[in-house]
């Protein structure tokens, strides 16, 4: 049986990883207002994940917030790069992929959400 608590753990280690990997990105053009937001953006989700690893919590709330945050991020980031005055292919290049890292991250906590959901839900139906 796989352990779900060492698995969230690793996702949320390889997720800490990837916006350490964004803030580095995105670090050189922090005089720019629009990747100073994005830095203090990356920074805050960065922190959570950070404090979620560091006291782990493993139930249907915790898990489910991780994905929505990182969701919500990436959101309102796909299109970095994209709209500064000097487009940098290599940037948004890189941008893409540590997207794409998240989101297949992203898609490792799915069935562990599904199976807390429907562990709930057998509980729930038990009790009433």
């Amino acid at each position: 049986m796989v352990d779900r608590l060492a698995t969230f753990c690793s996702i949320l280690e390889r997720s800490v990883a990837v916006y350490d990997a964004l803030s580095a990105l995105y670090a050189p053009d922090a005089a720019l207002d629009w990747a100073s937001r994005t830095l203090m953006q990356t920074a805050s989700v960065r922190t959570s994940l950070a404090s979620r690893l560091a006291k782990p919590d493993l139930d249907l709330e915790e898990t489910s917030i991780v994905t929505i945050m990182v969701d919500k991020y990436l959101d309102g980031h796909w299109a970095d790069y994209i709209d500064l005055p000097k487009h940098d292919s290599t940037k948004y290049n890189q941008v893409q992929q540590l997207h794409a890292a998240l989101r297949s991250l992203m898609d490792e906590v799915t069935p562990i959400n599904l199976e807390l959901y429907n562990e709930r839900r057998a509980q729930q139906s038990g009790a009433g």
